[in-house]
């Protein structure tokens, strides 16, 4: 039988600073990883057969909208990275973003761009 001030301790908070930098970072990213899945699985169902990772549409990783979000296979989401969806030439967007769905243009600066619109 387990005693009751053990399970007390087990269940307090930790004390980041005691925990290695290196546990405490795969912690927090398989906490973030977690929340993607959750999300994706509430607004689109589980994952498809070969498509298990949560891509992000916006390039940011910390993004949790779920419109940003869509599942797919971890050789396109990694050929994701650094994707520009569309480049301004004089006065006019030029789409280079090969990806399907297109990924979104964030704005310099900015976390995450709020809107769900694709990229002008």
């Amino acid at each position: 039988m387990v005693e009751r001030s053990s399970l007390a301790a087990a269940a307090k908070e930790p004390d980041f600073h005691t925990i290695p930098a290196d546990t405490l970072a795969s912690t927090t990213t398989a906490a973030k990883v977690l929340v993607h899945v959750i999300v994706l699985t509430e607004v689109q169902g589980p994952a498809p057969e070969g498509r298990a990772d949560a891509s992000h549409l916006c390039g940011n990783p910390w993004c949790f909208e779920p419109k940003h979000l869509w599942w797919e296979n971890r050789v396109n989401n990694i050929a994701r990275r650094g994707c520009a969806g569309r480049v301004l030439a004089g006065d006019r967007w030029i789409r280079v973003c090969q990806h399907t769905p297109e990924c979104k243009v964030t704005t310099s600066g900015v976390v995450c761009d709020e809107d769900d619109i694709p990229s002008p």
